[in-house]
């Protein structure tokens, strides 16, 4: 859990961010320009799994490096509300 009042960036060109501030460790990836495992060995992305919370945007570009059971969280525009958004959270067990 990040700290009140924490700042929070895209990891784009770092790929990784790391937040340590709170009781759990979180750890926030963007796979967007990760091609593939070599990839994912050069960030330490298996190391992180068991080390706090991963939060991983473009997690469709991994599907084969996702945990067996994980939380998808997916943010969509509204079509008719361009502010608003829909926040969907769903529990995913085995591999989509």
């Amino acid at each position: 859990m990040l700290a009140p009042g924490a700042l929070v960036r895209s990891p784009t060109f770092a790929l990784v961010n790391e937040y340590r501030t709170g009781r759990t460790p979180l750890f926030h990836f963007d796979m967007y320009r990760v091609e593939g495992e070599d990839d994912l060995e050069s960030i330490g992305y298996w190391d992180y799994l068991d080390r706090g919370i991963c939060v991983v945007e473009w997690s469709e570009k991994i599907p084969f490096a996702l945990p067996e059971q994980y939380l998808r969280v997916s943010i969509e525009k509204l079509p008719d509300a361009p502010d608003a958004r829909q926040i969907t959270a769903e529990i995913v067990s085995g591999k989509d």
